[in-house]
């Protein structure tokens, strides 16, 4: 199984406790981040990215004044070494087979997912994913990564594959603590926070702008 360059420590565990977040830089190395970023430009121009929405079961609609990235969720089965899985909120499919790079990453997502768990005593037996892409002029209101009737959603885990990426090119994680926080999209970065506390958006993004979000907690 492959391994994270980047580990997540007790020390994060009490960063994550303390401030609400922790954020891990460095998290695949260069050429595995790379490669990802490859793998998420080719789906994008093969057509597997679509309108995100926003809302929960029936009642998911487009709304573009909240949220105007495109998305693409991934499908991995119970029976990969991963272990990992999809719950389409958004799209209501089942998701495209991740490549070699995607699965590597989904592989030290998973060593994280066991250390968080051990750090934290938490349940963490399921991992969603998705990738997103914001264009030029595209944002995410702010909100929380749980809905009302589910909270499988415990800890949430966005990674960021964008090079030479400038404070001008906007794109921020905003992270509404106290005070808010704003996080560069940086290359290789990942940033962990507790999905059903932390209210976060992202702001506008002034140049393409790659990401992936994924989420652990119980299984269904």
């Amino acid at each position: 199984m492959a391994s994270p360059l980047r580990t997540f420590t007790d020390d994060d565990a009490d960063r994550l406790a303390h401030d609400g977040f922790v954020i891990l830089d460095g998290f695949l190395g260069t050429d595995d981040a790379r490669a990802m970023r490859a793998e998420l430009e080719a789906l994008l121009e093969r057509g597997a990215f679509r309108d995100a929405r926003v809302g929960h079961g029936a009642s998911r609609q487009q709304a573009k004044d909240i949220r105007s990235d495109r998305i693409c969720w991934f499908k991995v089965d119970r029976t990969d070494a991963v272990g990992a899985t999809n719950d389409d909120d958004d799209d209501g499919d089942d998701g495209v087979v991740p490549g070699p790079a995607v699965r590597r990453y989904l592989a030290a997502l998973d060593v994280t997912r066991v250390a968080i768990a051990r750090s934290c005593f938490l349940s963490l037996a399921h991992i969603e994913l998705h990738a997103a892409c914001y264009e030029p002029g595209t944002r995410y209101g702010a909100h929380l990564d749980t809905f009302r009737d589910d909270t499988r959603r415990v800890i949430s885990v966005c990674y960021y594959l964008n090079e030479e990426w400038h404070d001008d090119d906007g794109g921020f994680l905003r992270l509404h603590t106290q005070p808010p926080q704003d996080v560069a999209p940086r290359f290789d970065r990942l940033v962990v926070f507790r999905s059903g506390t932390m209210l976060h958006e992202v702001l506008p993004v002034r140049r393409r702008r790659f990401s992936t979000t994924g989420w652990m907690g119980a299984a269904r």
